[in-house]
């Protein structure tokens, strides 16, 4: 199985940016490689709207 290019690009980045790249950007993009990415809008769009469900079930009814 080929590597991903975006896991791979995320190795020597500082341990907070890879946290964030293996919680967020892979789960979100997957296997694509670097040059496969062309969703960022919806990647942000869905970034929000999952923000705004943790808030809504944070706050009391």
């Amino acid at each position: 199985m080929r590597a991903s290019l975006l896991a791979s690009a995320i190795t020597s980045a500082p341990k907070g940016h890879e946290r964030r790249a293996r919680k967020y950007l892979i789960p979100f993009f997957g296997k694509k490689g670097l040059s496969e990415i062309t969703g960022v809008n919806e990647y942000r769009m869905q970034r929000i709207a999952d923000a705004k469900e943790r808030v809504g079930k944070a706050r009391p009814s």
